[in-house]
């Protein structure tokens, strides 16, 4: 998927899935620590997890998106965690509209202010809902009856499903 968004001030925002090519500035993650999960891949491992998980658990008690310290990351690369959007319960559009909209507002943010947005919050969903894509989608259309700021990619990683015709 590659779509090309245009905002107020005729900067484009390219959509994407595909990860492969790119660089990104920064990666967000869910503040899912449990288990095999991307947050575990993208903190470095002298990191201590404690921090880490201080950081998810104050992530879900607030509901906003943490930047983490950039000594978190193995290759200092800015890390956004954002709260859980679970693919079951009643988590919908308007939350993940307003889930979107903060992580946004958290790559523009002084210091971070990205070019490029890989988000990992559905890399290992077998399913995608609806109302979550619509709420992103919505979020995306808010934000661009203003500006995208220095953002240019956002690049959602998906989990691949092979299909053979066995």
């Amino acid at each position: 998927m590659h779509i090309e968004i245009e905002d107020q001030h005729n900067n484009i925002l390219v959509l994407s899935t595909e990860t492969n090519a790119c660089e990104f500035d920064v990666v967000s993650c869910s503040s899912n620590d449990g288990g095999f999960r991307p947050i575990r891949g993208l903190v470095a491992h002298e990191f201590p997890f404690t921090a880490i998980h201080a950081a998810c658990k104050e992530v879900e008690r607030i509901q906003q998106a943490c930047i983490l310290p950039t000594e978190a990351s193995p290759d200092g690369k800015i890390v956004l965690v954002t709260p859980i959007i679970r693919s079951t319960g009643n988590t919908g559009r308007a939350a993940a509209q307003r889930i979107m909209i903060d992580l946004f507002h958290a790559s523009q943010a002084p210091g971070v202010e990205a070019r490029s947005l890989l988000i990992t919050q559905f890399c290992l969903s077998e399913t995608y809902r609806h109302e979550h894509f619509a709420g992103i989608f919505d979020a995306i259309n808010d934000i661009r009856q203003d500006t995208f700021g220095n953002l240019r990619l956002i690049t959602f990683a998906l989990y691949e499903v092979e299909y053979s015709d066995r």
